[in-house]
C-alpha cells in the first residue's frame, strides 16, 4: 500500500511538471501575441476589442503558469508525506518460519474480503519444529519408548542427520 501511494504521488508530481511546463510555453506564446498586438494596437492597426483578448489571454496564461507551479508544490509535498509514511513502516510477520509452499506470485491477484476466506497466498512452515511420520519394522517397534531420542536420516539430505524425540 505505501510504497503505491508513492508510486502514484511520484506519478503525480511528473503530470504537475509536465502541465507546468505547458504553461510555460503557452505563457511565452500568449506573451508574443501580446507584444505584437501592442505594437498594432499603438499603430491603430487592431481594436481596442481585440487587443483587449489579447491582453485577457496573456493574463490568463500568467495565472495558468502560478497556478500550474502551485500544482507541483502539492504533488512534492505529496511524494515527500507518501515517502515519509513509507520510511516510517515497518512489515513484521506475525510468526517467523521458512515459506515451504507458495500458490501465489508477485502481481497475482489474490482475494480477501469479509465474506470471502480469500486466496492461500503461501504455506509457512517452522522447520526447526517438524513431526515425521516414520514406518518402523515389526522387529524394531519393541525397542521403540516414548520420549527416546532417535537420529533421523532423509534420503534428500545424504551427509545430514537429524535429532528427533519419539512421540
Amino acid at each position: 500500500f505505501y510504497i503505491a501511494a508513492v508510486n502514484q504521488a511520484t506519478a503525480s508530481y511528473k503530470a504537475a511538471q509536465a502541465g507546468k511546463t505547458m504553461a510555460e510555453a503557452n505563457l511565452r506564446k500568449a506573451l508574443a501575441e501580446f507584444k505584437r498586438s501592442q505594437d498594432l494596437f499603438r499603430q491603430k492597426l487592431v481594436s481596442d476589442s481585440a487587443f483587449d483578448d489579447v491582453q485577457a489571454a496573456y493574463e490568463v496564461a500568467q495565472a495558468q503558469l502560478d497556478s500550474a507551479a502551485h500544482q507541483v508544490d502539492v504533488a512534492k509535498a505529496a511524494v515527500d508525506s507518501a515517502r515519509d509514511s513509507l520510511d516510517k513502516t515497518t512489515i513484521v510477520a506475525p510468526l517467523a518460519g521458512t515459506i515451504s509452499k507458495l500458490n501465489s506470485r508477485l502481481g497475482e491477484r489474490v482475494l480477501g474480503t469479509v465474506q470471502n476466506i480469500g486466496t492461500e497466498i503461501m504455506t509457512i512452515a517452522d522447520l526447526n519444529e517438524m513431526e515425521t511420520r516414520v514406518e518402523i519394522g515389526e522387529s524394531d517397534v519393541v525397542r521403540i519408548a516414548k520420549g527416546q531420542k532417535a537420529l533421523l536420516e532423509v534420503d534428500a539430505f545424504k551427509k545430514r542427520k537429524f535429532n528427533g524425540t519419539v512421540t
